[in-house]
């Protein structure tokens, strides 16, 4: 389980970052014009079509793009899994700071960050990574 919920993000790590280098060519815009534009907005369509029991949201929060995962039902969660949430990040950090990085490229904001977060289905968070 927890592997498919890092194999998603990580598909929309690769396909965000897509969308910022293509984005970059054009002039620089910041994240909470970048998170309603077309080009969003058609890519959380297409990960939500294609998630099964989650859902995605990207959203703005000042210098920081939000990737909010939501599952649509509570699931129960096995002792230890944020432990095991953080050993999984951490070992794609990579990916992840090279969203970053192309964040700060295509926006010009060199504090910009990107946030993943695991949303249970009652709202509360799971797990919650910043790089």
């Amino acid at each position: 389980m927890k592997k498919k919920f890092l194999n998603v993000v990580l598909s929309m790590t690769i396909v965000t970052s897509m969308m910022f280098s293509v984005t970059a060519c054009g002039s620089k815009q910041d994240i909470a014009t970048w998170v309603t534009s077309d080009e969003a907005v058609e890519f959380t369509d297409a990960m939500n079509a294609s998630l099964d029991g989650m859902s995605l949201k990207l959203e703005a929060d000042g210098n920081t793009l939000a990737m909010i995962i939501t599952f649509d039902d509570v699931i129960e969660l096995a002792e230890g899994v944020e432990e095991n949430m953080e050993q999984a990040f951490e070992s794609q950090a990579a990916t992840f700071e090279a969203l970053r990085d192309q964040l700060v490229k295509s926006t010009g904001n060199k504090d910009a960050k990107v946030r993943v977060s695991y949303v249970n289905g009652d709202g509360t968070e799971i797990y919650s990574k910043e790089f």
